[in-house]
């Protein structure tokens, strides 16, 4: 799904709850600048930690609140799994 949205080097992309980067990793690699929203400390820690040198900006805090910078973004994703509404995968929007 990622290769159709276009991503090439430079695309900045918005990834909403990054968990453990599973998506995060293969956005980075594609060349992408990622800016990641993580609600999970130990989480947010993790993705610093995994992903130093890289071009990944991790924030800690809750997406619905969490203020963000004044940029624009290419690509927001949002690849977690949603159990009170039965549903999983990548929400491209």
């Amino acid at each position: 799904m990622l290769a159709e949205c276009g991503l090439r080097p430079g695309t900045r992309v918005l990834e909403i709850e990054t968990g453990t980067g599973q998506m995060t990793r293969p956005l980075v690699d594609a060349g992408t600048s990622v800016l990641a929203v993580e609600l999970g400390g130990w989480l947010a820690a993790r993705l610093r930690t995994n992903l130093a040198g890289r071009d990944v900006t991790v924030i800690e805090g809750d997406f619905a609140t969490v203020p963000l910078p004044d940029d624009t973004f290419d690509l927001a994703v949002c690849a977690i799994a949603f159990p009170q509404a039965g549903s999983c995968g990548v929400h491209a929007v």
